[in-house]
């Protein structure tokens, strides 16, 4: 979590600076990119120990640019199901040769950081459990396991092999980048739109957040402020409902693995359904007033609870 609030800190100075330098002590920005930097440094930071620095100069880094441009284009072969070129890859288009040379460049960039982790706890022969990212203790374990005897001979993943962990980061960037950044973007405009709602998110805020003259943490980021996530029950409750009106998986498909009765109706084991998460989440015998953004849902008020007391479901 430090190294989180690290990366949003350094995104609010990077835009205090920017109002500063303005003429008229304000700036216009589009919020779903700026999001989009965010995502990426927070992913950089927390996944694999590097910042990709997006928000301290709010322009997308190249890995940023790279990841808007093949999820663009698979969007684009997507929605042409029955062209056969977009699903050959190997046909020399101007279109798939640029594609393969961003994939290669991508994959590039995430090796190099990967073989630059390895070469680091192989020198300095540290543990990897000092480190808070996910590749630092990944590289730990497999490395335990391997040392101990424990490593399994029928497992393919291995740590020597970069590409293995390649994809896995792969995975985890494209799951998580988009939609991240879309889920935030939604939740800033539901808030924008209602007013009582970012009072009490603020007010939430100021009661739990401490500051770095107050923090007695031994955390690097000394001047960045900290907080208990655990304490932000209304902030919670906010995420929880835009996710709700706007999921960022709209529909779901899944194979079943047994017969199933839907209003009188018997599926057959084996048959593919699709779900529609959006208007499940939008039905009124789910969720009262449906349309309406209202985190309270979410959360309930304790009267008798202390501010320090607050947990997740508590407001």
């Amino acid at each position: 979590m430090p190294s989180m609030t690290s990366v949003c800190f350094a995104l609010v100075q990077s835009l205090q600076r920017q109002i500063v330098n303005s003429d008229d002590s304000s700036i216009i920005v589009k919020v779903l990119p700026l999001m989009k930097i965010l995502a990426i440094d927070i992913f950089g930071i927390v996944s694999m120990g590097t910042d990709f620095c997006g928000c301290r100069t709010l322009e997308p880094s190249p890995i940023a640019k790279v990841i808007d441009f093949m999820s663009d284009e698979l969007t684009r072969r997507a929605s042409s199901p029955f062209n056969p070129l977009n699903g050959l890859y190997c046909i020399p288009s101007m279109q798939n040769i640029r594609y393969l040379k961003k994939r290669s460049f991508l994959r590039s960039l995430l090796n190099t950081i990967i073989e630059s982790r390895k070469m680091e706890m192989n020198v300095s022969n540290e543990d990897g459990m000092g480190k808070k990212d996910l590749l630092s203790n990944l590289l730990y374990v497999f490395k335990t396991q391997k040392e101990s005897g424990q490593e399994s001979k029928g497992d393919k993943f291995s740590i020597h092999s970069s590409d293995n962990f390649t994809d896995l980061f792969l995975s985890l960037l494209f799951a998580g980048y988009e939609t991240t950044a879309i889920t935030v973007t939604y939740a800033l405009y539901c808030v924008a739109k209602c007013p009582k709602v970012e009072e009490r998110c603020l007010r939430e805020l100021e009661s739990v957040i401490v500051g770095p003259e107050n923090d007695s943490s031994d955390s690097s980021n000394k001047n960045v402020p900290s907080f208990d996530p655990k304490k932000l029950a209304y902030c919670r409750a906010v995420i929880l409902e835009t996710l709700r009106l706007y999921p960022p998986t709209p529909t779901l498909s899944r194979c079943l693995q047994r017969p199933l009765g839907v209003d009188g109706v018997e599926l057959p084991k084996g048959i593919r359904i699709f779900l529609h998460i959006w208007s499940i989440q939008r039905d009124e015998r789910n969720f009262p007033r449906p349309l309406e953004f209202i985190p309270e849902r979410w959360v309930r008020r304790d009267n008798n609870c202390a501010k320090n007391e607050q947990h997740s479901t508590v407001w």
